[in-house]
This record gives structure tokens, sequence and C-alpha cells, in this order.
């Protein structure tokens, strides 16, 4: 978790947007899949879908995505999603977060030492760290030299440059690894990141907006059109029956917010 305020001015951004619950290339053996609940007709149809919504972003915007990214899925799929954009993605852990761990560790290890990962050897990704690091930038791809071709490769073992610290200067096709939870101010306004929804959050009392996913717009008072406290699930199934995209703007957010009501359930 960040000590302190990660700040940000919108009008440095073209946009600012926050999504959650992706779960690309996800395809359960349920007898209603998460895909068919959100109206599509295959998972291919679902993902497609996604990597249409991420492509319209533009460089000079920010994503925010509260967690659970990709299931039954790989590193090298879930940037699939990731590299539709070049816009600058920040992470928050879900509690499905295989294929983004996997990625985290993978960089971490190579930040550490020379890990000898190749991009189709994750093995060693699934020992536990030593230590984390928040916040952690990391490339989303890198360009390789392969003869007289010129590549997109995923290769874990160069994906990191810098230090962990503060994004890149060139921000472009980065990823920046938040932990689970974090505070982040925009302009004067005050959020807090996270996958689970809080009942208490920071700044609650002085109209801090919590912002989390998880739920898939089926938990009470949450909901875009919930007026009880100042909380949004940013989960594609909200999205998409809020303005049938799958991220919420900034715009939106403040909007949504204008209609509930602040909500102080203790006293300390």
């Amino acid at each position: 978790m960040i000590n302190k305020n990660y700040k940000f001015k919108s009008s440095d951004y073209d946009e600012i947007l926050f999504c959650s619950d992706t779960h690309y290339n996800h395809n359960p053996t349920w007898d209603i899949p998460l895909w068919m609940r959100r109206g599509f007709g295959s998972v291919e149809e679902h993902d497609i879908w996604l990597e249409s919504e991420f492509s319209k972003v533009s460089e000079k915007s920010l994503i925010f995505h509260l967690g659970d990214a990709a299931l039954n899925s790989t590193p090298e799929k879930m940037l699939n999603l990731f590299n539709k954009t070049s816009a600058q993605i920040f992470f928050i852990f879900g509690n499905h977060f295989s294929p983004d761990y996997a990625l985290y560790r993978s960089a971490i290890n190579s930040w550490k030492v020379d890990s000898g990962l190749t991009e189709d050897d994750y093995s060693k990704t699934s020992q536990p760290l030593d230590y984390e690091i928040f916040p952690f930038t990391i490339n989303r791809f890198v360009e390789k030299n392969i003869g007289q071709r010129r590549t997109k490769r995923y290769e874990p073992d160069f994906f990191v440059q810098g230090s962990p610290g503060l994004p890149l200067r060139d921000s472009r096709y980065t990823l920046t690894y938040l932990g689970i939870q974090c505070n982040i101010q925009i302009d004067k306004d005050l959020y807090q990141l996270s996958h689970m929804a809080p009942k208490i959050w920071y700044y609650m009392g002085d109209d801090g907006v919590a912002l989390v996913g998880h739920s898939h717009g089926s938990c009470k008072g949450i909901n875009p059109n919930d007026n009880e406290g100042k909380i949004l699930d940013c989960s594609i199934e909200n999205s998409r029956l809020y303005n049938k995209k799958a991220f919420f703007s900034l715009h939106d957010i403040k909007s949504i917010m204008k209609k509930k009501d602040r909500l102080i359930v203790d006293h300390h």
C-alpha cells in the first residue's frame, strides 16, 4: 500500500478511466458463464468487445483497473488485452490474480537478479517473493530485433525499466502495480481504490470516494443508482448498464457521486 496519496491532474490526460473484473479469457464450465451473463454469445465475442474497448483508449489517457483482469489465462494472454492501448495502466490486485501476479513476480525477480525466465517458462514465478514493492512499474512489452524483423515479444525477464517508484517518464505501454489498496488524489478529489468494497474508507467524512469491484453489480448500495454512501462498483456489468462501455470515466464518477449521499457509519 502506498503511504502517501498518488496525485494526478485531470488536465494532463485525455481521459481518466476506471474498470474492474474484465475477466478476459474466462470461459468457466458454469450453466450460465460470465460472458453469457454479460449478454455475449461466446467468450470470444466477449473478449473481442473488451479488446475493442481498450483499443479506443488514447495514449494520453490513464486506466485504473481494480482487479480480476483475466482468468484461466496466462500473462501473455492478459497482456494481449492490455496492449490494445498504449495508455498507462494502474492495477489493483483482485481475488483472482494468477496471470497478473505471475507477471508481477517475474518482474520483481527480474529486477532483483537475472532470473533466466523465458516467455515460455513461468515455473519460477510460483515461488513466494521475499518482499513486495508498490508502486512498481513495468513495460507491458519490449521490442526485439530478430534477424531483419522488429518484433514485439513478451519477455518477463526484460520487463522492468528502472527502479520501483513513480511511473516511467515515457509512460506508454507501462503497467504500474499498486497492491491491494491505494489512495489517490485527482485534482482536489480523494479516492480509495480497492477490489473489495469497504464499509469505512479514507476521508469518508469529507466526501472521499471509494471505487471498487468484485461484486459484478450484485452488492446492494454500491451501484450507480444507489445513493447510500459515495462508493461505486466499477465492474463491467455496471459500466455496460450505465454507458454501454467497459469503463467509467472520471466525468461519470463525478456525475454518479453527485447523486449519492455522504454516509458516516462511525464517529472516529
